[in-house]
């Protein structure tokens, strides 16, 4: 017995059900004609079901080749990028539109600058270079800006305080340079004393920051070295992701373990998943008093040991630093202290906290390192 099954749903139906029955065997579910109303006979509906099941199963075998979860590398399609002439000439027209001419830059001067230095490991190649440089001067420029590029598939590279030496900034597809500009994104957004965190774009330099809070006697503890700016040492971050969609990786109050950590995540991504265009950071009651202990060994692992001799007698550090004796003859060299140092791997010890504590520890730190 026979029945009639309407179906009005796909219009390539009878295209799925005949490279389904290809697969099948034949003798197993009868014939099947389909008729001019997109309508099929199945015997008892049962074969109506089957196809389709077979149907989903070759869809979804399809879609499992395709997106292997462990794709080689080697075998990933590249991203084509667009930077064509035509296509950065149309981009700047519409960065005008977001920014002003004032804000975008393509002298050639500013392009090197921003996109090599000479202390990099891995200085960009003389084609390694940026179409344009541009000062964005708020997240919503920044996610104006990424969509633009996103649609004409134009390469970004994010730019703050240019202190890498590994290499990060290097142009290495070309297209745009976004430049967090000390003038530009470099505001104290939101200052909460009680709960010890602040909320910043992503311009500010940690020195700066620290300026402005010693008015509340509150202190922002890393010390990176000059320069740096802060995007990775947060509690959260705002970031702008490639298409423009703006994200927080977590909202303010700290005692959350729900859902993936997403600040770390971007952190560690130096910019490669998103542009950090704001951050949350922890805050300390400002010390009252800071010191520095230098301490000079003979080889590097015997400065490291000096370290974790330091540390396994319960000193508290605040910061610790090393440097090689070729580091130290640059700073001799440069005349940029008041003393010329030793020219051998030296170690930094920053105590901080009360008068009586810094002077029992920078004491009691001479003891490991003599």
């Amino acid at each position: 017995m026979y029945m009639l099954l309407p179906y009005h749903g796909l219009d390539n139906l009878e295209n799925q059900v005949a490279c389904a029955l290809r697969a099948l065997p034949a003798q197993d579910f009868g014939s099947i004609t389909p008729t001019e109303t997109n309508t099929f006979w199945t015997p008892d509906g049962h074969f109506f079901r089957v196809v389709l099941y077979y149907i989903g199963l070759s869809s979804s075998k399809a879609q499992s080749n395709s997106f292997e979860s462990a794709l080689p590398l080697s075998e990933v399609p590249l991203i084509q990028h667009d930077i064509t002439k035509s296509t950065i000439e149309a981009a700047m027209t519409e960065f005008e539109e977001v920014l002003g001419s004032a804000h975008i830059t393509t002298s050639r001067t500013d392009i090197d600058y921003h996109a090599s230095s000479d202390w990099m490991t891995h200085p960009a190649k003389d084609m390694e270079r940026f179409s344009s440089v541009v000062f964005p001067a708020s997240m919503q420029n920044v996610a104006k800006l990424m969509k633009i590029c996103h649609r004409r598939r134009i390469p970004v590279t994010g730019y703050s305080g240019g202190t890498s030496l590994e290499g990060h900034f290097v142009p290495t597809h070309g297209g745009v340079c976004f430049y967090f500009d000390f003038q530009r994104m470099d505001r104290v957004i939101s200052l909460h004393k009680d709960d010890l965190d602040v909320v910043v774009q992503s311009g500010v330099g940690w020195e700066s920051l620290n300026d402005q809070l010693a008015e509340d006697n509150l202190y922002f503890p890393p010390s990176p070295g000059p320069g740096v700016m802060i995007d990775g040492m947060v509690l959260s971050l705002t970031v702008v992701l490639p298409d423009g969609t703006i994200i927080k990786t977590r909202q303010r109050p700290r005692k959350s373990s729900a859902g993936h950590d997403l600040t770390k995540l971007f952190i560690g991504s130096e910019g490669t998943l998103g542009l950090v265009t704001e951050a949350a950071l922890r805050l300390t009651v400002r010390p009252q008093s800071t010191s520095v202990a230098v301490s000079t060994s003979k080889s590097i692992r015997d400065a490291a040991s000096c370290v974790a001799k330091v540390v396994s007698n319960g000193i508290p550090v605040a910061a610790v630093e090393v440097l090689d004796g070729l580091q130290m003859r640059c700073i001799n060299e440069a005349g940029a202290t008041l003393r010329s140092w030793t020219e051998a791997p030296t170690l930094f010890f920053k105590f901080s906290g009360s008068h009586q504590g810094v002077d029992w520890r920078c004491g009691r730190s001479h003891e490991p390192t003599s």
